[in-house]
């Protein structure tokens, strides 16, 4: 994941230096992983 947001050229700037964004993306990724898409997006509007 830190590889991923790190990629400044991609991103525009290096996405791991915003607080906390690592761990949230890599819990998004988690949830995606383990009950699929569709129950990770309605879980968000909860």
């Amino acid at each position: 994941m830190k590889a991923f947001l790190s990629m400044s050229q991609h991103w525009g700037c290096d996405l791991t230096k915003l607080p906390n964004l690592e761990n949230l993306v890599s819990d998004y990724v988690t949830n995606i992983q383990a009950l699929g898409m569709r129950a990770a997006i309605e879980q968000l509007s909860k």
